[in-house]
């Protein structure tokens, strides 16, 4: 048996669509979480670890909706990788010159 006729006999899982209404509430949700974080931080100092925890969502929703974003056809051109890679690069030279050769530790003066 070939690799294609095994590869037609496995089911492939059905392809996640969230619909753009799904990913603006998602944005305005981890918005919100990530503005309760900052205003339990610099407001209440701290004092309520309900919107500490609440506000690490955030991160993971906004991952999500970017990867859904860029999953859609056409929204990837190419070369897209290769600007986000320079794009990251150019940030992070200023931080810490001599990375990727060698480990940046804050605090460390470079």
């Amino acid at each position: 048996m070939n690799w294609q006729a095994m590869r037609a006999m496995v089911a492939a899982p059905p392809r996640l669509v969230v619909a753009d209404g799904t990913c603006e509430g998602l944005k305005w949700l981890a918005l919100a979480l990530m503005t309760g974080d900052h205003v339990n931080k610099y407001l209440f100092n701290a004092t309520l670890p309900v919107l500490f925890e609440a506000g690490r969502l955030a991160l993971p929703i906004f991952v999500f909706v970017l990867a859904c974003n860029l999953a859609r056809p056409g929204t990837c051109p190419a070369g897209t990788a290769a600007a986000c890679c320079a794009w990251a690069f150019s940030a992070r030279w200023p931080r810490c010159p001599s990375w990727p050769w060698a480990a940046c530790t804050p605090g460390s003066g470079r």
